[in-house]
């Protein structure tokens, strides 16, 4: 399977794919939205890229480290990411990018809030704006911006 046409119809509002225990703020996630969102357990590739496909909204809480692999996999589906960070907010690319506009940003003791700001966004915006930038979440870009940046 493949990252989609971006322009595909999506039948799952909010998802999250993955370990519940590598950080206190997955934890908090899972507490808070544990009805709300489809979870799934899994280690099949095949079924993670269906799920983004099909994903609205992709929670990409940090893990072990500041940030999440899935924020560049949510963006390449055309999912809008929901960053969780606990400590420091650190994001890729954050001097080109603006995220406000193609991603949720929210700290993990703000979680009882999501919902709403979810609910309150202009989905279509956020994607429109999420094309603009899919081109930079690649292996190659992001080399080439560490390089450029050091």
């Amino acid at each position: 399977p493949q990252f989609p046409n971006l322009n595909l119809d999506r039948d799952i509002y909010c998802s999250f794919m993955g370990r519940f225990d590598t950080h206190p703020c997955r934890v908090s996630m899972k507490q808070i939205m544990n009805d709300r969102i489809k979870c799934y357990k899994s280690t099949d590739f095949n079924q993670y890229v269906n799920l983004l496909n099909r994903s609205i909204f992709t929670l990409s809480p940090r893990g072990y480290g500041y940030t999440s692999f899935r924020i560049y996999e949510a963006i390449l589906a055309g999912s809008i990411p929901i960053y969780i960070w606990d400590d420091k907010c650190i994001l890729p690319f954050n001097d080109i990018i603006d995220w406000d506009k193609i991603a949720i940003i929210i700290k993990a003791d703000e979680l009882n809030i999501l919902e709403e700001k979810m609910n309150n966004i202009n989905i279509k915006k956020y994607q429109d704006e999420i094309k603009k930038i899919r081109h930079l979440m690649t292996i190659e870009k992001t080399f080439d911006y560490i390089k450029n940046n050091i």
